[in-house]
């Protein structure tokens, strides 16, 4: 018999897992354009990239470097709806991630006994296709 809210837990585990790897994936692809667009590597390029500890702050350099550094027109706008699309799914990743999460035993909307996840991740209308991969598909 598995404990009370046992599964729950466990989902919303795996959800923060599943998002927090690919986001830091998606975080390792913004370096490497920070690299292309500067002509450094690592260490260097990373002791400047993760100097700001604020995944906007870090795109938002990204963008900067861009202009700066004279990026065509065509690849500025192709970055900035990247970036945009990114900013976006931060919100998605940041609920996923910092949700306090807690197992509660009686549902006061419905009045049903039973483990509910608190908050209700059902209220969100954030779609999990962008919670887990921003970068999946051009829009």
């Amino acid at each position: 018999m598995t404990a009370f809210g046992e599964k729950e837990w466990q989902e919303h585990a795996a959800l923060i897992g599943v998002v927090s790897l690919t986001w830091n994936q998606t975080v390792h692809q913004l370096l490497r354009i920070f690299c292309h667009l500067t002509g450094l590597e690592s260490p260097l390029a990373e002791a400047i990239f993760f100097s700001p500890q604020s995944d906007s702050v870090q795109r938002n350099l990204i963008k900067r470097v861009a202009t700066a550094v004279g990026l065509a027109e065509r690849d500025q706008k192709m970055l900035e709806r990247l970036l945009k699309r990114l900013e976006g799914a931060s919100r998605g990743r940041n609920l996923a991630t910092h949700m306090i999460f807690g197992i509660t035993a009686f549902d006061q909307e419905t009045g049903i006994w039973g483990p509910k996840s608190s908050p209700p991740s059902h209220r969100r209308k954030i779609p999990a296709s962008k919670l887990i991969s921003p970068l999946s598909s051009e829009r």
